[in-house]
């Protein structure tokens, strides 16, 4: 049990490694970022993750507004949201299992 966990950990990091990759090399086709390859390209892909682990996700192209802030301006209706739906699956699920107890 332990060793699954452990291999589905290894398995999220491995893909967020690769997507932040992803996102990497797509900013680098924009001539906005270009201060991202200043001296090398590994030197210049650390230090986007160090950005990304920081919180400092930029800025939006046509707002001009942080994206940290976005996120956190529309962060607790989806919450709200998320949670409401789960109560209602819940709820549901809860109600249509009492009929099929009995029931082969």
């Amino acid at each position: 049990m332990l060793w699954s966990a452990l291999r589905h950990i290894l398995w999220v990091a491995l893909l967020l490694l690769v997507l932040s990759l992803l996102g990497f090399v797509i900013l680098l086709r924009d001539p906005l970022n270009a201060n991202l390859v200043t001296q090398n390209i590994y030197i210049g892909y650390f230090h986007y993750l160090g950005t990304l682990l920081q919180g400092d996700f930029g800025i939006t192209y046509n707002g001009g507004k942080s994206l940290m802030n976005l996120i956190l301006t529309v962060l607790p209706p989806t919450l709200e949201l998320c949670f409401i739906t789960l109560f209602f699956g819940i709820y549901f699920w809860f109600a249509t299992w009492h009929y099929k107890c009995g029931q082969f």
